[in-house]
């Protein structure tokens, strides 16, 4: 009542309110007070626009000024009764206008975020103190003042909300602008594979043209009794062949799988790291070569990144496998790793400094996966010394 009957109850209401809510929230959950304060002052903010809206349209219909509406404990209580309702039904028609996928745009991008709460609480501040002109200043019972007020309020909603607009546009062609530089180097990178298996092509073809001229000379060295040098040349060949197929082999059905985890088995070799992979893809795959090639070029730079950053003495491992099971496709990833990782939202995210490109990698690997009704497990064993990290993949084969 004390509140109630002083002339500026509502600002010091709203201030309790805020405050009460912030410390609430900050016991109850485990977030971060700017997480926590980005929900308290959009609450306050969309309390004070609605209640400042039910102040103006009572003052109208009971033909008072707004001095004595905000003094009054009953309008007080139809007031504030009447705001929450309206925020409640701006939240639903929000939920509909803006779904998850961009409300998480937004929460993930941080400078945009910090940017629209800045403007969120300036306008509070700036609205708080236009409240104390409007209710508090003179009692005069004026139809202009409160129509004024209110035409205020609805441009700054419509600016607020028009900066928000521009907000989302601005994240969306970030987002699209990433997507293509990954999608370009993607396809940079599958065509330097492809030349690469076309070169380990062209040379197994090579000697399966000159087999039989290689065979006529070994041939001719024998029967001139030149074992030495028969032997030579048959040497020379099978150790030809052996290194073309050591830095090719099989390790999948798939030709794009297979180019890309002939590549991480070089650079594992390059690197120290014990390599293993058996992936069978079946055929006429729900995802095309594009988001085939992403998905596993995700997970073996992922893999490969984890394990060069163990120190020198530390055991390096990765093993990939795919296989179908009950109508699912199965991959699993295993790699070592040196036990440190970053969490936030149950969400893994990268180590690294430059996070710009890198730290999509996982995002990007959940929604090749989500894209084709699949799940995607993520776990990690670091209770012993071999820490692993490891990666589970189930893509049914039909939908269901």
């Amino acid at each position: 009542m004390t509140l109630i009957l002083n002339k500026i109850f509502m600002p010091i209401t709203y201030i309790l309110l805020f405050s009460f809510i912030f410390l609430i929230f900050c016991f109850c959950f485990d977030e971060s007070p700017f997480a926590i304060y980005v929900i308290c002052i959009d609450m306050i903010f969309y309390l004070i626009i609605t209640r400042d809206f039910v102040v103006g349209i009572l003052s109208l219909l009971v033909n008072e000024s707004m001095y004595k509406i905000v003094q009054s404990p009953t309008f007080y209580i139809i007031s504030f009764s009447l705001s929450r309702i309206i925020v409640l039904l701006i939240s639903l028609k929000l939920d509909k206008i803006y779904d998850l996928n961009t409300r998480r745009i937004i929460l993930d991008n941080e400078n945009s975020l910090k940017f629209m709460n800045m403007v969120k609480s300036t306008l509070v501040l700036l609205i708080l103190n236009s409240n104390y002109t409007y209710y508090y200043s003179t009692d005069v019972n004026s139809t202009a003042v409160i129509i004024i007020m209110l035409i205020n309020r609805i441009i700054i909603i419509v600016c607020f909300y028009f900066i928000i607009s521009m907000q989302i546009k601005y994240i969306n062609w970030q987002e699209t602008k990433l997507n293509n530089e990954l999608i370009s180097a993607q396809l940079e990178y599958q065509k330097k594979l492809y030349k690469k298996r076309d070169h380990y092509s062209n040379l197994l073809k090579m000697y399966n043209h000159d087999f039989k001229n290689i065979l006529n000379n070994a041939g001719k060295f024998l029967e001139l009794g030149k074992i030495d040098e028969a032997k030579d040349i048959l040497s020379n060949v099978n150790s030809n062949i052996k290194n073309i197929i050591n830095e090719n082999k099989n390790y999948s059905n798939n030709l794009i799988v297979d180019i890309i985890l002939n590549e991480l088995s070089e650079k594992c070799k390059s690197s120290k790291i014990k390599f293993s992979a058996k992936c069978y893809i079946p055929e006429n795959f729900k995802l095309g070569d594009l988001e085939l090639s992403r998905l596993f070029s995700n997970l073996a730079n992922n893999s490969y990144e984890a394990c060069i950053k163990q120190n020198e003495i530390d055991l390096k491992n990765i093993t990939f496998k795919s296989y179908i099971k009950d109508n699912v496709l199965i991959i699993f990833l295993q790699n070592t790793f040196n036990g440190s990782f970053i969490m936030k939202e149950n969400t893994f995210i990268t180590t690294k400094k430059n996070s710009t490109l890198h730290g999509v990698g996982i995002e990007s690997i959940r929604q090749i996966v989500e894209y084709a009704n699949g799940i995607l497990l993520i776990d990690t064993d670091t209770d012993n010394d071999i820490k692993l990290f490891k990666y589970l993949i189930k893509i049914p084969l039909c939908d269901i």
